[in-house]
């Protein structure tokens, strides 16, 4: 096509890395389509770990984290710039949202990260038994 495409959507996949020191390693990797004024609104069906992100009306980004379709509470989430310079760092609400400013949003390229860990026992027997990794990234 000679005029420009403007896809909207997200493209998605994980990965099972195995064994990582008696942890089994997923690691999830998403990216929106467009920018984040187009947003993703949609879950994806096989993610157990999954982002949703949309640009807010008075700048920057909302981003809701998922697990397994759910909301995830009290995950932290760190938004970095193209360049890999750390821009800022939450950690999600009840409903699993968090928001970054326009300002922590720069021009280009941006990426949050997250991860979730499933423990197995009780107390401080408990052991880290799946680390699940999450990276999202999005266009401003």
């Amino acid at each position: 096509s000679v005029a420009a495409v403007k896809p909207a959507g997200t493209v998605a996949t994980s990965v099972l890395y195995g064994d990582y020191h008696g942890v089994q390693l997923i690691y999830y990797a998403q990216h929106l389509l467009g920018d984040a004024k187009t947003g993703s609104k949609e879950t994806i069906a096989k993610q157990k770990l999954q982002a949703i992100v949309q640009a807010r009306e008075n700048g920057g980004v909302a981003c809701t984290i998922l697990w397994d379709g759910q909301p995830l509470q009290n995950a932290e989430v760190t938004l970095f710039c193209q360049d890999g310079h750390e821009e800022g760092k939450a950690k999600t609400d009840a409903s699993g949202s968090v928001t970054f400013s326009d300002a922590q949003v720069e021009d280009g390229l941006n990426a949050i990260l997250v991860g979730h860990t499933i423990k197995h026992g009780l107390g401080e027997d408990a052991k880290a038994k799946e680390a699940h990794y999450l990276t999202a990234t999005f266009s401003k």
